[in-house]
């Protein structure tokens, strides 16, 4: 038996100090732990967010589809009915910040009337092609654009039915008849023109998309759009580029 208080409270000092050891080290597993789980949720969390990037962007796929509209993308016809057409050259660094891979500009003209219809077509991702529509950039640029109306027409041979927006645009500074831009635009991912509500959400998982603008700079007639030689434009144009970018013919659109 020890007698020696000393050594009786050193040996229960030894004991303390061995006990909170103890504790500090399964404190300090579990921080250890906590972290390392923290560490793995940020990780997930970050992977998954690049992963789903990834998806929308179709960063890891090579697009056939982006290759093959490359190459069709110049047959749609020059001459449409009373139009004629010549090419227009646009800014390389306007076409790299709208997503185009590849793109189409002409300016369509009407043999009698003399009126101009300006088309750029462009062609890329969906992520990039989805954005950057006339209700963003047209005020950016310092035009009041009127409400956006969505149209269902009839087209081609086969009278497919097919979806456009249009609206008209005023420049701020000139807010005159003759200063007045009708817009008409759409997408296309193959499966017919269209207008959906969210664009980046219908065509999130596409391999690639068209979009479509006509900006005609004629005096708004009295009568109404749908029987003018622009909407008449238009409705040659839709089928004969559907079937020139995605070789076959129109089909009808869902709205």
């Amino acid at each position: 038996m020890i007698k020696d208080p000393r050594i009786l409270t050193r040996a229960a000092g030894e004991a303390e100090t061995s006990s909170k050891s103890s504790d500090h080290f399964t404190v300090g597993v579990a921080m250890n732990f906590h972290r390392v789980r923290l560490f793995a949720l940020i990780a997930v969390v970050i992977l998954g967010t690049g992963a789903i990037q990834g998806i929308w962007t179709n960063r890891w796929n090579t697009s056939r589809a982006l290759s093959e509209l490359a190459q069709r993308i110049d047959q749609i016809p020059t001459h449409l009915g009373s139009w004629s057409s010549e090419p227009m050259v646009m800014d390389p660094r306007t076409l790299e910040l709208a997503g185009a891979t590849c793109s189409l500009a002409r300016r369509y003209t009407h043999e009698s009337t003399g009126e101009t219809v300006s088309m750029l077509l462009l062609a890329g991702l969906p992520a990039q092609i989805s954005a950057h529509t006339p209700e963003v950039c047209y005020p950016a640029a310092g035009y009041s654009l009127s409400r956006t109306q969505q149209r269902s027409i009839q087209s081609g041979e086969l009278q497919s039915l097919v979806n456009i927006a249009t609206a008209t645009a005023s420049s701020v500074d000139a807010p005159t008849s003759s200063s007045r831009l009708t817009l008409v635009w759409c997408w296309n991912d193959g499966n017919g023109w269209n207008t959906p509500s969210n664009a980046r959400m219908a065509y999130m998982n596409r391999s690639a998309l068209c979009k479509l603008y006509l900006v005609s700079s004629a005096t708004a007639p009295q009568t109404p759009w749908d029987h003018t030689d622009f909407a008449e434009l238009v409705r040659e144009l839709l089928p004969e580029a559907h079937a020139r970018l995605f070789g076959e013919e129109t089909v009808t659109s869902v709205p």
